[in-house]
């Protein structure tokens, strides 16, 4: 199951955070945000480093540094997705771009496409340049991703508010969800299906239940 864990970058964050107070006809309480160029400057200084060389990290607007172990099931899922993607929209599609939202701080959807002209010039700096919008097509994959799912809505509204036209949202069902800023849709903008194999969705489901001695039975 994946998991999120906390990276300890006090000296990090006391040079970049900065307090935010609430009005007073909020709650009493107090919290700190980070400003693009910080979170740029964090993220720069982690994707260096060697430990996180395969790590998948996300940085929230606080600062926070969110590792989440991948469940071997979400990559294939994901996998899928990306090569039915690229079949019907082209090379432009990738995974694992990081993207830097208004309101979510550095987030990596599974699965991105945008037109040729949107993208840089050098494709391998993305790792540590993070893109300052969305790419015009997010996707998230729920099967084997609990910290995604935990947090969809948040995702969902800082893809679209970030320069997203659209974003695919694949269930843990097998199910699939087109999201615009008006809300879901009956099809993609970008006239795109995807079609996950049921079957796999249930070797899926039984190797996370019960371990790998499950899909012995299959």
């Amino acid at each position: 199951m994946p998991q999120s864990t906390m990276l300890d970058l006090p000296a990090l964050f006391a040079r970049l955070r900065i307090p935010l107070d609430f009005p007073s006809g909020q709650r009493a309480m107090k919290t700190y945000l980070l400003q693009q160029d910080s979170l740029l400057a964090m993220w720069r200084t982690l994707a260096v480093r060697r430990d996180l060389a395969d790590a998948a990290f996300e940085l929230s607007p606080a600062g926070d540094v969110l590792i989440r172990d991948e469940d071997p099931w979400h990559q294939i899922f994901k996998t899928d997705v990306f090569c039915q993607l690229a079949t019907q929209l082209g090379p432009r599609v990738a995974l694992r771009l990081p993207v830097v939202t208004r309101s979510f701080g550095v987030r990596v959807p599974d699965v991105v496409w945008m037109p040729d002209e949107k993208w840089p010039d050098d494709d391998a700096e993305q790792r540590t340049n993070p893109l300052a919008f969305a790419p015009d097509l997010c996707v998230e994959v729920l099967f084997g991703n609990a910290v995604c799912a935990a947090s969809l809505d948040s995702r969902t509204h800082a893809y679209l508010c970030s320069g997203a036209e659209e974003v695919i949202v694949v269930g843990t069902d097998g199910t699939v969800e087109f999201r615009g800023r008006e809300g879901v849709r009956g099809h993609s903008v970008f006239n795109v299906t995807l079609d996950l194999d049921t079957f796999l969705l249930a070797y899926g489901r039984a190797g996370a239940r019960c371990g790998p001695e499950a899909l012995s039975h299959f």
